[in-house]
């Protein structure tokens, strides 16, 4: 059905300029336990997200969230939210190694679509997957930037500027 709908505003004017990627949790009914053999979902696995945040007096807390069962990667039109891809992992699975293979699938199921960019969040900031978007997609990665850089010379320069520059 998705396929179907895509292809009905296909010609819809700039539909993948901008495509958005993101994963969330599908938590499974099954008990978690640490060995697979041992639950009733052996497909399923933990996943966990840790979230860094501000509180208004300035200090950071950090929330974790755990969940068995699997993940959902999407990859969709931020301008008219529409979904172009998507692929259901295990919950442990690394979102940022999903991001190469749904745009490959894009590619083939949509060859005239035009992506130009990619927004992602942190978990997407990774030096190799930004350089492969360039190099064979043409794509510009708009990724928000992890709390690594210790100082503003710590920028990945691409073409001698930053990649904020780029876009």
């Amino acid at each position: 059905e998705l396929k179907e709908e895509t292809k009905k505003i296909k010609g819809a004017e700039g539909l993948g300029k901008y495509i958005s990627i993101d994963s969330t949790e599908i938590k499974t009914y099954a008990r978690g336990k640490k060995e697979p053999k041992e639950t009733a979902d052996p497909d399923a696995d933990w996943g966990v997200k840790e979230k860094r945040e501000k509180r208004g007096d300035g200090t950071i807390y950090k929330t974790i969230k755990k969940w068995f069962g699997y993940k959902l990667h999407l990859l969709v039109d931020a301008s008219y939210e529409i979904p172009l891809g998507y692929k259901v992992t295990r919950a442990s699975r690394s979102d940022v190694r999903q991001a190469l293979p749904l745009l490959e699938e894009l590619e083939e199921e949509h060859p005239g679509l035009k992506v130009e960019y990619l927004l992602g969040d942190k978990s997407y900031d990774d030096g190799k997957l930004i350089k492969r978007l360039w190099e064979r997609y043409g794509i510009k990665g708009i990724i928000e930037l992890r709390d690594m850089i210790r100082d503003e010379d710590d920028g990945k320069v691409w073409e001698g500027k930053k990649i904020a520059d780029n876009i």
